[in-house]
């Protein structure tokens, strides 16, 4: 019985890769890529490497974008959780502050007696 190993098609994993960024193995794709270009030309070689590393960085920047909102999401809520009715007695609801105490009335101010009104 021979085992026979299935060739990866390099474009359709790079587009699975592209819609799927979470399941990617990159060494695999890697080794695609080498088996792609191991005949050709040193030009066609380097035009094809390009393009899929090109899409490689796309799709390891999507996957670190899934992995980073996955832990912003774990770690760090946007709210917090509480049970309200268990904290009544905690929150403030309103608050009245009087400041008026704080304050002095101002003097009043002394004019001279001998000032005349102008006309």
């Amino acid at each position: 019985m021979e085992v026979e190993q299935l060739e990866l098609d390099l474009w359709q994993a790079l587009e699975t890769a592209v819609k799927f960024p979470q399941t990617v193995d990159f060494q695999q794709l890697c080794d695609a890529l080498e088996r792609e270009i191991d005949q050709q030309p040193v030009t066609e070689q380097l035009q094809v490497a390009a393009e899929v590393l090109t899409q490689l960085s796309q799709v390891y920047a999507a996957r670190m974008e899934l992995l980073l909102s996955a832990w912003e999401r774990r770690y760090n809520p946007t709210e917090p959780v509480v049970d309200s009715e268990a904290c009544v007695g905690l929150f403030v609801h309103s608050v009245h502050l009087d400041v008026a105490g704080l304050f002095e009335p101002l003097p009043p101010v002394q004019y001279p007696a001998h000032r005349q009104a102008r006309r």
